[in-house]
């Protein structure tokens, strides 16, 4: 009975994450300095979810969330994880960065700034940097010196979580080539 109510838990999470998450449905992006056809980036994606050592490798271009299990260490960790794939900008052709989102089963939706570089089977996931819980990215960008500006919006201190979020912030962070850290 328990494994049952925690399956339907998941799987109400993963519909409620689902309506959340909003995607494209295109199949290119184009920015100020080339196209980027999302289907070569996406079609073998690798990532280290964010304070886990769980791995995935996944197709991001089908735009679902998708499941993840860890039963690695003393704790089983079960969440979902979505790129928000109308976010990508490219780092020239090594690579591009992106949104991630990432819910582990609670109220919380984790949102971060993730940075993959190719690799041999594809994109790997080699940074990320953590923007808060449920805020609501408005814009990503990257400057002439391959710094990620992203604007995003952050609930206020009184502001309850159920709300959207009405706090403005934009930052300029640097996801560092892994072979350059």
């Amino acid at each position: 009975m328990k494994k049952t109510h925690n399956k339907l838990t998941l799987i109400l999470i993963s519909l409620i994450f689902a309506l959340l998450i909003t995607q494209t449905s295109c199949s290119k992006v184009t920015t100020k300095k080339q196209t980027i056809d999302k289907s070569k980036l996406l079609s073998h994606v690798t990532l280290t979810v964010p304070e886990t050592k769980t791995t995935i490798s996944f197709n991001a271009m089908h735009s679902k969330p998708v499941d993840y299990t860890s039963d690695k260490g003393q704790f089983a960790e079960h969440g979902i994880l979505s790129l928000r794939t109308r976010h990508i900008q490219p780092l020239g052709n090594q690579g591009f960065v992106t949104i991630l989102a990432v819910s582990r089963g609670g109220s919380g939706t984790f949102i971060y700034v993730a940075r993959f570089d190719q690799g041999k089977l594809g994109y790997k996931m080699t940074d990320s940097f953590l923007l808060g819980d449920r805020v609501q990215v408005t814009a990503l960008a990257i400057d002439h010196k391959n710094k990620i500006i992203i604007s995003y919006k952050k609930h206020g201190e009184n502001q309850g979580m159920y709300e959207a979020p009405n706090v403005p912030v934009q930052k300029k962070i640097s996801l560092p080539h892994p072979n350059k850290k």
